[in-house]
């Protein structure tokens, strides 16, 4: 589909605005709703993002780790429709996850942003999740404006 021909400024424009309304909904439905199970998971997902951070050489791993995050944010909403857009999320995210996380400064930078995610939802503070989702939105889309896109 659309990421067999690249990434460009409009694409991106395109995700960023597809998260900001789809993921800071998702993190408040996962703070409000989800059960501890659910929210212990997130944090799980979290701690394995910082763990994959620190092998060098590996991006792939941080990437595969950081979908994982943002797909387990979807399920924890319990939501069905939520829960059914994580594949599409996770297949556009890849390709942008790749730009966004050029170098291990950048894989450093997001780590304090999800970590924020996180802890908000495994609190069961609703606003505070979306308002650190939004946060963390805000910084990946300043990053990639960073790299021309």
């Amino acid at each position: 589909w659309r990421l067999q021909g690249g990434v460009d400024a409009a694409f991106i424009q395109d995700l960023m605005e597809l998260r900001l309304a789809i993921e800071p909904a998702a993190a408040l439905l996962a703070a409000r709703r989800a059960e501890t199970p659910a929210r212990e998971s997130v944090m799980a997902l979290y701690a394995e993002m910082a763990r994959a951070a620190e092998v060098e050489d590996d991006r792939a791993a941080y990437v595969e780790a950081d979908l994982a995050f943002h797909a387990g944010i979807l399920t924890a909403t319990g939501n069905q429709f939520f829960v059914s857009l994580a594949p599409l999320i996770s297949s556009v995210l890849k390709a942008s996850f790749t730009l966004s996380t050029v170098n291990r400064a950048a894989i450093r930078q997001s780590l304090p942003n999800h970590r924020a995610v996180a802890e908000a939802i495994a609190r069961g503070d609703a606003d505070g999740a979306a308002q650190a989702m939004s946060e963390h939105l805000t910084r990946a889309s300043d990053l990639y404006r960073q790299a021309g896109l």
